[in-house]
């Protein structure tokens, strides 16, 4: 089903996407029917599969309130800074790996859990005349497929699930999730790509949230649509709960799940309000789930102030 389709927004996730924008919607009416702010600008990547994202997401915004001025507008991976950030130049690159975490013991640990000899003994009728580098390609490919398959459709994989125990599978998404953990926030430790790559979409946003936040603006939404390695440096540059850590490097299993920020249509939404005194205030989502700052004070329940929150993030 999947052969020859690599790289493809699937029907699923179209729907997704119109999902998400249904739900935004219906849970911000205020936002999309005022008849000063009907302009909404959009940017995303050359990809495919994003492009194919950004045209469902739109189609159900275009039918929910056919009013609003859309704005489409898309570039190349590394040349918008509004859905990938700065560019990172090859000092940066070099220094940035050299200093970057690896989590050594946290993969030796979860590597001890795997007995792939007893997997080969349940696929093969020959195990013994697989070669050791056979052996090790198709784990490889196990560990991809398996820590893919968690943060989607398990059942999807369950024929080869089966094959393995509890703490294989354990294994297999660890492999996947330290991944994403490299990006997070440490004492005295920031990742290169946090810091340009999601620093930069940062920065964007907060330009372009200052100008939409005018009374005489007639901006509605901005609308962003880009790819899980982009958004996860951003999620992290925001300091959200969560992707700030000072622990054991082997306990960030226990306190990191990726899959609560990288899933299918992942996706990050401030939602900004004025009260009756004129002060903008700020909520931030992650996966439509109220979400805290790390380290920033809320006024109120979820709710910040927009100045606080620039002070914070001092850019």
């Amino acid at each position: 089903m999947s052969e020859g389709h690599y790289g493809e927004l699937t029907a699923l996730g179209a729907e997704e996407h119109r999902q998400i924008c249904e739900r935004m919607m219906r849970h911000y009416p205020e936002v999309f029917s005022n008849p000063q702010r009907r302009n909404v600008e959009t940017f995303s990547t050359n990809s495919g599969r994003v492009l194919k994202s950004r045209e469902a997401f739109l189609e159900q915004m275009k039918a929910t309130a056919p009013n609003l001025n859309i704005s489409e507008s898309s570039s190349g991976d590394r040349n918008s800074r509004e859905v990938t950030g700065d560019k990172i130049s090859e000092e940066e690159r070099a220094e940035g790996k050299a200093n970057a975490k690896n989590f050594d013991d946290v993969k030796k640990a979860a590597r001890e859990g795997i007995n792939f000899k007893a997997f080969t003994e349940k696929i093969f009728t020959n195990p013994g005349a697989i070669k050791s580098s056979t052996a090790r390609e198709i784990e490889r490919r196990c560990q991809y497929l398996m820590s893919t398959a968690v943060t989607n459709d398990l059942k999807a994989m369950d024929p080869m699930a089966r094959c393995f125990s509890p703490q294989e599978l354990y294994y297999f998404w660890i492999s996947g999730s330290l991944k994403w953990a490299i990006y997070l926030n440490y004492p005295g430790y920031t990742y290169y790509v946090t810091e340009i790559i999601g620093g930069g979409i940062l920065r964007c946003f907060i330009e372009d949230a200052d100008e939409a936040i005018q009374a005489s603006s007639g901006a509605a939404a901005t609308l962003r649509f880009s790819h899980d390695s982009y958004l996860m440096p951003f999620i992290a540059a925001t300091r959200a709960e969560g992707t700030v850590l000072d622990c054991d490097e082997r306990q960030i299993p226990e306190l990191f799940q990726d899959f609560r920020y990288i899933c299918p249509a992942c996706n990050v939404q401030f939602i900004f309000f004025r009260n009756d005194e004129g002060s903008v205030l700020v909520k931030l989502l992650i996966n439509e789930k109220e979400t805290l700052i790390h380290g920033l004070t809320p006024d109120t329940g979820c709710f910040y102030a927009w100045s606080r929150v620039k002070e914070f993030y001092n850019i």
